[in-house]
């Protein structure tokens, strides 16, 4: 499976570590490589399979709008959301 994980804190990290033990292809991009969900395009999400949020509430949103549009599948993690 092709992940993409938005953040790096905590769970992010334990997320990114135990995926990769477990087989899949992993993708991380943090909020400055990310900013109003701008890395979140079309070409860029073609081969993801599930984008795992672990932002902030403040970000999700945008976030969660842009995998709509791209009809990618998004799983929010984000703390306080």
């Amino acid at each position: 499976m092709n992940l993409l994980l938005l953040g790096r804190g905590k769970t992010g990290s334990l997320t990114e570590e135990l995926a990769r033990q477990r087989g899949h292809e992993v993708q991380v991009l943090t909020s400055q490589q990310n900013p109003h969900a701008s890395a979140l395009t079309p070409d860029h999400l073609r081969a993801v399979d599930v984008v795992i949020d672990f932002t902030t509430p403040q970000a999700v949103l945008e976030n969660m709008q842009a995998c709509i549009r791209n009809r990618t599948p998004i799983v929010v993690g984000t703390t306080g959301w």
